[in-house]
């Protein structure tokens, strides 16, 4: 399938920052979001999105960026000969949360879409993306816990059910959809390979 239509990608990326933003929003029960809009000189703009001091989350930030150009610089073709002389268009979404709560793990995602494009030829386009922990302190028993110095700031909730509740949550963020065009975006990018890995220990 050659075919692909960037706008209708960067339509589904800008809904997804949005509904990733309402349901921490909604999940953290007291932080909200603030946008600082930007453009960038050589093509393209985006909205970054912070929440500080909530109630759950400590700092968060949510992302979007599409960004494009004329011609890809040589360090970017010198692989990939068949890229030279095309147009390129970059898009994404990322996110970074880190909890008040240090028995629950920093989260970081991206889902991310590139497109070079040369009149007279085939599109050449892919997805790519990913979704890991870093490490944390992990509880036995499944007992949960507070953060130490910050008592009554967090939910009483155990660390694997914290870690579980925000996998599903990203997970259904990312599959969700009301149209079948962002269904078929987002099938090109759950092909990717995406990485989850935890410690039991912080790294200090």
């Amino acid at each position: 399938m050659n075919d692909v239509s960037p706008q209708a990608v960067k339509d589904y990326l800008l809904d997804l920052q949005d509904r990733i933003c309402a349901e921490l929003e909604s999940e953290d029960g007291q932080g909200r979001f603030e946008e600082d809009a930007w453009d960038r000189a050589e093509g393209g703009g985006g909205r970054s999105r912070v929440l500080t001091e909530g109630a759950v989350i400590e700092k968060g930030g949510v992302n979007f960026s599409h960004v494009f150009g004329e011609r890809m610089p040589p360090s970017a073709t010198a692989h990939r000969p068949e890229l030279a002389g095309r147009s390129f268009q970059a898009m994404g979404v990322s996110l970074v949360i880190h909890p008040h709560n240090p028995y629950v793990p920093t989260s970081h995602a991206n889902v991310r879409f590139f497109v070079a494009e040369k009149e007279g030829e085939a599109p050449v386009w892919w997805f790519g993306g990913g979704f890991d922990l870093t490490p944390f302190y992990g509880l036995r028993g499944g007992r949960g816990g507070l953060a130490p110095g910050r008592p009554g700031r967090l939910r009483s909730r155990s660390a694997t059910t914290s870690i579980g509740e925000f996998k599903a949550l990203v997970r259904r963020l990312l599959l969700s959809s009301s149209t079948a065009t962002s269904r078929a975006a987002w099938a090109g990018c759950s092909s990717m390979t995406s990485t989850a890995s935890t410690s039991s220990t912080a790294s200090r």
